[in-house]
């Protein structure tokens, strides 16, 4: 292989790998592995260029200082990728937190990442944990289950 698949191969690649090794102290190192204008987006956010990705990604250690992000598997076809990931962590009062998510990554001719859509479900990994409001989710998820 070689030319641009060569290069998003290896682009996701260490992509992939920055993303399990992430601490904050290594998110300036997020240009190395995103273009200048990549979109991120997720339940919560959806913004476009690194330095707001990188907000996105602080934030996010301000709220899990204990991350642990593993990827499972991972495909590329052409200049999209596909990763299907597992996040566990603690909140900073020590609640863990665990929830498994897929990606959509679009990457450009030289490998780098221009799109980041996660997929994941909100309300079972987080809504449903609040005391209140977690009971009526779980009553709901229950009612509309096919079990």
């Amino acid at each position: 292989m070689s030319g641009p698949d060569a290069k998003r191969q290896d682009g996701l690649t260490r992509y992939i790998a920055y993303l399990q090794d992430l601490t904050a102290a290594r998110l300036g190192e997020l240009d190395e592995y995103c273009t200048p204008d990549i979109r991120f987006r997720d339940p919560f956010n959806d913004v476009t260029g690194v330095e707001a990705y990188r907000r996105v990604l602080a934030r996010m250690y301000e709220d899990v200082p204990a991350v642990d992000f593993n990827v499972e598997d991972w495909a590329l076809n052409g200049e999209r990728g596909f990763i299907r990931w597992r996040f566990s962590g603690r909140t900073k009062s020590g609640n863990p937190i665990v929830f498994e998510g897929v990606s959509t990554l679009t990457l450009d001719s030289e490998g780098r990442i221009a799109e980041h859509y996660d997929y994941w479900d909100p309300a079972r990994a987080l809504y449903e944990q609040a005391p209140i409001l977690g009971t009526i989710l779980k009553t709901i998820r229950r009612r509309l289950s096919a079990d």
